[in-house]
């Protein structure tokens, strides 16, 4: 997890690996993209790769898929970190508008 130069833990909430099951749309309002990938995720936010950056402050709607347990989980993302990606994507960091359950977040890992 990261933390602030002085060494304190900004995130509340865990975040949890992704594998190649777990995928999604990003949408915004003036595109809609498949996700490249879903770095990582918890309760509060995810790490996730776009194939187009979006700026910073950007509020997306995200359909998050696992597609071995055929979950899905829609929600809204405040986009607050955003930095290129090998292969001309972009890595986008950033916090729900309201938590996921403790639930979501085992179906979708």
């Amino acid at each position: 997890m990261a933390s602030s130069p002085g060494g304190t833990e900004r995130r509340k909430t865990t975040r949890y690996p992704c594998g190649r099951q777990t995928s999604g749309r990003v949408q915004t309002d003036q595109t809609s993209m498949f996700l490249e990938g879903v770095l990582d995720l918890s309760r509060g936010g995810a790490c996730l790769v776009v194939g187009s950056r979006l700026d910073l402050g950007t509020l997306v709607q995200l359909d998050l898929v696992n597609n071995l347990r055929n979950y899905n989980c829609q929600t809204a993302m405040q986009v607050l970190r955003v930095a290129e990606y090998p292969g001309d994507n972009f890595v986008v960091g950033g916090a729900f508008s309201t938590e996921l359950t403790d639930a979501d977040v085992r179906e979708l890992v």
